[in-house]
């Protein structure tokens, strides 16, 4: 659309709009642009006001989406016969969505109203005396290209059956009334030129309107705009777009990538009135239209900016983008160094298609230019190794998600594939609950769960390019796209404790942490103080928090000693009592590291930090090694004792198929295999735990177990474990669906269970086939749901001392 052309449709927009403004319409406020007449009320307020009644009737109060359809149809329905015939088709939707549609179905109206043609309504106008007297003051001051139009410049002629001179209606002149398009075209040009030139005008507009920008598209511009640092890196795309607003982002845009020329000067930073932020929207426009190669597509789209909306908004970044992305290829291909002649990328003009598409790059074909594009802007992605892997896996293991590590074919269960690792891992490391779909059912949720998590990854840091630059693959879960991040996590956050530390004082990054864990755990094992089923210090902390197990330790090494302590405290005082009886004796020993000895009430609050560090300054006591002291504290790393303890975290490298790091992988459950068990789970503890609760257990060492193919014994274990029976359960089931749903009732249950791993969601089929690998690893986990829930919150102290002690 030409300038002279664009003038007129502006022209005409704002003299429709100061139309509607001289009916006296008490009931409707001043029309300021056209979002005034989406709901349709004032349009149904003027046909009202014409036929000589109060409202038009079946009309609704503005109250969303609906009632606006509704008032549209309603008045679809009176003007039909007014609309051309290929108008008379449109729908109360189109005209919300295209502001296009909305304009030329007020104009048709407009149009009719003045030429007196009424025959489209149902019953017979009424003329109106009225007189009008709008004068120039009332308008405002006078624009600088002539006085504003009165009605008689709007209106041709008074038509004989309608006298429309309106009554005088005061206008307080709005913001946008004062503003007049550019170009040398006269404000008293008449608005009712042909309908059909009208909608060729509005077709740039249309097609802005109908066109739709993905979410990841706008995430990319966003990320883009933060990476020149013309946004916080913790902006979102609502920020973006009020920036957008006012003029000044696309201006310091436009001046930061044209470098220290900075065309753009006079920007009015404190722009709070909407002729201030028009100013400076119209300067970054008028500057991009001098440019040969922009796409035009949204260059006059200063209102809609304005206005927030996002297909122009997005539309004009993205073509800034890609225009001077272009520039800078065509300036590296003119720089570098070619054994063949070079073709010309300059010369030829570059045509930017709608829809954000580049193509018509000269004489360089589609494949030539995106291996320009490729060879320039194309970052290098991170190649990870099989070790790389390993590490990744032991990390992952060492915070304790061991139990979302699963592997599958199928993508949607494959937690990894699936962006279910990904957002359980970023939990941890922000120590915040990210919200995520556990059972993803297509492209679309998997997609969601991963640009979750790359949302989480930007606010922490400034991420790198290639993340950025292959978000697509990593949101459709791409293995070899999907490694990198996970390594790119690793690195970042190799030191971030698991998710049951509130405090850490101790250096040691997250596997060396867990290292430490298993070594201690070993430890007092081999000294007989805890049982053998215990994995974890997080177990035994609140024997420690009561001074019990510490003061059983230390009577162990100083077998002289004879501390007087409370075997079963009731407070916190005995608990401290117990404590510092035990911490003097250490404080006492000249060979004993001292950093944690005088850290009581940490121990007591269950600092695992501390815990944890007194227990290795013990162990390294107990094994004769030097004290440790100074700066270089922690120097020679975490003591992991003078014997090797048998839980490794994570198998062999050479296991790492089973994990689906090799091409042709098979379908990968935690625990399914003995080369992938984390931590080997005793199957007599388990059969003894099983009947501790008045539960027959069968043997567990078998490779089926048939007995828990009914469900019945899984049910009686949740039953004893609950304190409540299930309902509904089939006794004795005799078919496959019978026995499916007591196992599901079971596992009900267990859902509800925040702790409660998710990578048991498809487990049932597996316990239907008497799978026992699965049913052993399902046992074990349920046994540590339980455990832990007493354990953590101190229940049941007296009644597990039997079992915790030897």
């Amino acid at each position: 659309m030409s300038l002279a052309s664009l003038g007129i449709f502006s022209t005409e927009h704002q003299m429709l709009i100061d139309w509607i403004n001289t009916f006296p319409l008490p009931a409707c406020p001043l029309v300021e642009t056209l979002n005034d007449l989406r709901s349709g009320q004032v349009i149904s307020e003027i046909i009202a006001y014409i036929e000589g009644k109060d409202h038009m009737e079946g009309i609704l109060e503005s109250n969303g989406l609906e009632s606006d359809i509704w008032n549209w149809e309603t008045i679809l329905r009176k003007i039909k016969l007014w609309l051309p015939p290929e108008w008379q088709s449109v729908r109360a939707q189109e005209i919300l969505d295209d502001q296009g549609v909305l304009f030329i179905i007020i104009k048709v109206i407009s149009d009719r109203l003045r030429s007196g043609n009424l025959s489209g309504l149902k019953s017979s106008p009424v003329k109106r005396e009225i007189t009008l007297n709008i004068t120039p003051q009332s308008r405002g001051k006078q624009s600088k290209q002539g006085k504003p139009p009165e009605l008689n410049d709007l209106v041709p002629a008074i038509q004989p059956k309608i006298d429309i001179t309106p009554t005088k209606r005061v206008i307080e002149k709005s913001p946008l009334s004062r503003r007049r398009s550019l170009g040398a075209v006269s404000p008293y040009r008449s608005v009712s030129h042909s309908l059909a030139n009208l909608e060729k005008s509005n077709q740039s507009q249309k097609k802005i309107k109908k066109s739709r920008i993905r979410e990841d598209d706008k995430q990319k511009i966003l990320t883009w705009i933060i990476s020149l640092q013309l946004l916080g890196k913790t902006a979102t795309i609502y920020d973006l777009i009020d920036q957008m607003k006012s003029g000044c982002l696309l201006c310091d845009l436009i001046n930061r990538l044209e470098g220290r020329n900075e065309p753009i000067k006079g920007i009015q930073r404190v722009a709070k009135s909407i002729t201030s932020h028009l100013f400076n929207i119209n300067k970054g426009l008028e500057y991009l239209r001098s440019l040969p190669k922009i796409n035009s597509d949204h260059l006059w789209a200063a209102e809609e900016i304005h206005d927030g909306s996002e297909e122009a908004i997005f539309g004009i970044l993205n073509d800034i983008k890609s225009l001077y992305l272009h520039k800078q290829i065509a300036k590296s291909s003119n720089a570098s160094p070619q054994e063949n002649p070079p073709r010309n990328l300059s010369s030829p003009k570059l045509t930017i298609k709608r829809g954000y598409s580049k193509s018509n790059l000269g004489q360089v074909s589609p494949k030539e230019q995106s291996l320009v594009v490729e060879q320039i802007k194309s970052p290098k992605l991170i190649k990870v190794t099989d070790e790389m892997k390993a590490k990744v896996i032991e990390w992952i293991t060492a915070l304790e998600l061991e139990n979302h590590l699963k592997f599958d074919k199928r993508q949607d269960r494959d937690n990894f594939r699936n962006g279910v690792l990904i957002c359980e891992l970023l939990s941890v490391i922000i120590r915040k609950k990210i919200k995520c779909n556990y059972t993803p059912r297509g492209e679309s949720e998997i997609r969601e769960n991963f640009s979750k998590a790359l949302k989480i990854i930007e606010e922490q840091n400034e991420i790198p390019k290639w993340i950025d630059y292959y978000r697509e693959d990593i949101c459709v879960g791409k293995k070899d796209y999907l490694w990198p991040v996970f390594w790119y996590l690793m690195v970042t956050y190799r030191k971030i404790p698991p998710q049951h530390f509130e405090t850490n004082d101790l250096p040691y990054d997250t596997i060396a942490l867990k290292k430490l864990d298993l070594s201690l755990v070993a430890w007092l094992q081999s000294l007989g103080l805890i049982n053998k089923n215990i994995s974890s210090i997080l177990e035994v902390a609140s024997n420690m928090r009561n001074g019990v197990l510490l003061a059983e330790l230390i009577e162990l090494l100083f077998p002289h000693k004879d501390i007087d302590i409370i075997k079963h405290p009731k407070t916190d005082h005995a608990a401290l009592g117990n404590i510092r009886k035990s911490l003097h004796i250490l404080r006492n020993d000249a060979d004993m590291s001292q950093r944690h000895t005088w850290k009581e009430k940490q121990i007591n609050q269950g600092d695992l930090g501390t815990i944890l560090g007194l227990l290795e300054d013990i162990h390294r006591f107990a094994d004769g090694l030097p004290p440790r002291k100074g700066d270089n504290y922690y120097f020679d790393g975490p003591y992991l004792g003078v014997f090797k303890f048998s839980n490794p975290i994570i198998p062999e490298p050479q296991s790492l198929k089973h994990y689906g790091m090799n091409r042709g992988e098979g379908e990968l459950k935690i625990n399914n295999t003995k080369k992938v068990e984390f931590f080997d789970s005793q199957n007599s503890g388990l059969e003894k735990w099983i009947e501790s609760l008045g539960v027959a257990s069968p043997n567990l060492n078998k490779n089926t177990i048939n007995e828990f193919r009914s469900g019945e014994i899984l049910c009686e274990i949740i039953e004893k474990l609950e304190r409540s029976p299930l309902n509904g359960l089939h006794s004795n089931p005799k078919t496959s669906a019978a026995a499916l749903h007591n196992i599901r009732k079971a596992l009900e249950t267990l859902y509800k269970k925040p702790s409660f791993p998710s990578k048991y969601m498809f487990v049932d089929e597996d316990i239907l086939k008497g799978d026992g690998n699965a049913i052993r690893s399902l046992l074990k986990d349920i046994k540590q749901v339980y455990h832990n829930r007493k354990t953590w919150w101190g229940e049941g102290l007296e009644h597990k001392k039997s079992n915790l002690f030897k």
